[in-house]
């Protein structure tokens, strides 16, 4: 079933009165590794901590390794599992039926679609425990479960009020379905068997056909007229093409989960500065990866503005009766609106690399190609920014520049086709530390996440365009590392003192080398092992960088600038190489080979590159289109679906994701990669699996790449 955000604080307390009600862990968290998801379990721990919850966090990096959690939970008293950014796309009444009936299962996912079964199946108890008549509503009480009906496991969606609409026609016709009594009319053309996800036979079969030798229905089995009729062969198509358009129109995303855990900390009563700035970064987080349009950013933007307002008004007014300089002291945390460039990590970088690795300047000005470099030193000297100043990290540049920074670049940007260079956003004071901006904690937070361990990549050229400019002393910033002159290497976290191990070599548990720790364990399950170890670490390194300490956020953001130099190098190898092939029905992009190879291992990463290119092509379509006359002639140039892979030598398979790409930059579509490669999948017996929550990301053997692809392409 699913609850409105009004009931929220519902849930909530019935996730606390069952904790309270046993002294062991009775709560569990199951967190996808996305900065989202991230965020809203960091918030949810803190209302926990609030009301002296205890619960266990189980970061998970896919539906396998949720399949693999069944060891961990069967036979243990949960109460309140709680699933953050993952859970909305299958059968979860299947997948946790070992848990014991007095479970309840609450979902927070931004992923759409979701599951039918999941949104609609609901339970007597579920239904009065949140039934709006008794819903306490607000404040720390706990909401009474007395008097209520026998406790039954429930999935219980937290829902957003988007697409409420058209989710109560979809409803209509899977409680019809999943409802109808059975008959024996139809019965050749309409089995169980073709029914969607979720459906199962009617309560009401029998009575249908329990009649005397006179046709008379007997006592209590008379059919009344609140009773499911059977329905007709037409009734039936028409329902099932309801719902497989449902399923088939493609995946989107709702609200941000970590905007969600904030309504609740509001409906509650207990928002604060720490709270609004974890949803500042799960919507920027959407944003940056193309998850939601401008439109809806900027409307949720709008709504945190003013939360942001609110909650910083009592601050504001302090300070304002006094001294100007107190506004600025070593514990200020707090958060003001800010209009930010979409240049890459600019405030903590220098300008010209952060120009120069931004995704959407380096599409915009082709900045792989040589022209469009000089096109962007020009740009430079129009600003009246030398080189050598360019190429100083943005805290040393001379005064003036920086000031007039802003008012320069948005004078030149129509000439270069920048019309969205500039979006609203938030950045969060650091005590006398440079501020850190929501984009910038979101690519450090994410870097940790993707590349943390497990990746060796190139941190000496970073800043190709400062090292160009004159071989600067390295700067000591960011936890007092000479980040720049380090070359290819694992990422150094705070306070380590050497680098992670390379690929092939892990520490075990009994601080050896993982090589040989155990003689029997098979190659694969030796690199499953490790892989987990490295994403469990990346999870709690960047749990660790949400921290009011700054430190290890901002030894993290050379981490970003290497993994944006990885991207961009092998883009724009791909556009000089014309490594893109147009098919019928998408374009298609393979990388067997380079440096970073095993960069793009992580569905993110790949995801990030696809993006990119996507944007790339679609600027250079655009222009093909101008050329050739079809925007004098009103026509807009077409945009093809992209499908990137990219070789894992480990496992000897192919990651292979799939992005849209609307005509127009900031526009977002449906993405139908998740029933293509379905489809794909079954019809040219390719082995394929998931290799995380995203939908549009799907592993395939090597050998079964090139028939996968051809039939996709006919899908």
């Amino acid at each position: 079933m699913y609850i409105p955000s009004s009931l929220y604080p519902t849930a909530y307390q019935s996730i606390v009165s069952r904790a309270r009600a046993s002294p062991d862990c009775t709560t569990f968290l199951l967190v996808s590794p996305d900065v989202d998801a991230l965020c809203a379990a960091r918030a949810l721990a803190f209302l926990f901590k609030q009301d002296d919850v205890v619960a266990r966090i189980h970061p998970v990096a896919s539906y396998d390794t949720v399949a693999q959690m069944q060891t961990e939970l069967e036979g243990k008293d949960v109460r309140s599992l709680i699933l953050i950014n993952l859970g909305g796309l299958l059968d979860l009444y299947d997948m946790f039926s070992y848990l014991p009936p007095t479970a309840l299962i609450h979902v927070l996912d931004s992923h759409r679609p979701i599951e039918l079964r999941t949104l609609f199946q609901s339970s007597a108890y579920a239904t009065a425990l949140f039934d709006v008549r008794r819903a306490r509503g607000k404040g720390r009480g706990v909401g009474s479960e007395r008097d209520l009906p026998e406790k039954e496991m429930t999935v219980v969606v937290w829902s957003d009020a988007e697409g409420d609409e058209s989710r109560e026609g979809v409803k209509e016709a899977w409680e019809a379905m999943q409802y109808e009594p059975d008959s024996d009319s139809d019965s050749d053309s309409d089995s169980d068997g073709d029914l969607p996800r979720g459906r199962r036979g009617g309560s009401g079969s029998d009575d249908e056909d329990d009649e005397d030798e006179d046709g008379a229905r007997v006592g209590k089995r008379r059919r009344t007229s609140t009773e499911p009729q059977p329905l007709s062969k037409a009734q039936r198509h028409r329902y099932r093409s309801r719902m497989a358009k449902y399923y088939d129109a493609g995946a989107y995303y709702g609200q941000s989960v970590a905007g969600q855990v904030f309504l609740l900390a509001v409906l509650l009563e207990r928002a604060d500065t720490d709270s609004v700035w974890l949803a500042i970064l799960g919507l920027t987080h959407q944003f940056n990866t193309n998850a939601i349009d401008r439109e809806r950013y900027e409307g949720y933007v709008t709504l945190l503005s003013d939360e942001v307002a609110r909650l910083s008004s009592t601050a504001s007014s302090l300070v304002a009766s006094s001294d100007p300089l107190a506004s600025t002291g070593p514990n200020d945390r707090s958060i003001r609106p800010s209009e930010e460039l979409r240049f890459c990590l600019f405030r903590h970088w220098n300008l010209y690399d952060s120009m120069y690795h931004s995704g959407y300047m380096g599409s915009k000005m082709k900045l792989w190609t040589e022209r469009g470099r000089r096109n962007l030193s020009g740009m430079l000297a129009k600003m009246g920014c030398p080189l050598s100043e360019s190429s100083e990290i943005y805290q040393h540049m001379a005064t003036d520049l920086k000031n007039s920074l802003f008012g320069k670049i948005e004078a030149l940007a129509p000439e270069y086709g920048l019309h969205d260079l500039i979006v609203p956003s938030f950045v969060r004071k650091s005590g006398y530390r440079t501020d850190i901006a929501a984009a910038d904690a979101v690519e450090g937070i994410g870097a940790l996440l993707e590349v943390a361990t497990g990746v060796r990549l190139d941190f000496g050229n970073a800043v190709g365009g400062r090292r160009a400019a004159g071989g600067h002393e390295a700067d000591r910033e960011h936890g007092g590392r000479e980040e720049w002159a380090e070359g290819v290497r694992g990422w150094v976290g705070r306070g380590e003192g050497k680098e992670n191990r390379p690929l092939g070599r892990e520490v075990g548990r009994n601080g050896k080398d993982g090589e040989g720790e155990d003689e029997e364990e098979s190659e694969e399950s030796r690199r499953e092992r490790r892989d987990k170890d490295w994403g469990l670490r990346n999870f709690w390194l960047a749990w660790d960088a949400l921290d009011h300490d700054t430190s290890l956020l901002r030894s993290a953001l050379p981490l970003s600038m290497a993994l944006h130099r990885a991207v961009m190098d092998q883009g724009g190898y791909i556009l000089e190489k014309q490594a893109i092939k147009s098919l019928r029905t998408y374009r298609l992009a393979i990388i067997k080979e380079g440096p970073d190879l095993a960069v793009f291992r992580h569905p993110s990463t790949l995801l990030r590159l696809a993006l990119w290119l996507v944007d790339a092509v679609r600027d250079l379509v655009g222009q093909g289109a101008v050329a050739a006359g079809a925007g004098a002639a009103g026509k807009k140039p077409k945009s093809l679906p992209f499908v990137l892979a990219s070789l894992n030598e480990e496992k000897d398979t192919f990651l292979v994701v799939g992005v849209v790409g609307a005509v127009e930059y900031g526009d977002v579509k449906k993405n139908p990669f998740a029933a293509a490669f379905k489809r794909a999948i079954d019809t040219s017996g390719s082995i394929g699996r998931g290799t995380s929550f995203e939908s549009s990301a799907v592993e395939i053997r090597r050998e079964h790449l090139d028939k996968f692809l051809k039939d996709l392409a006919l899908s």
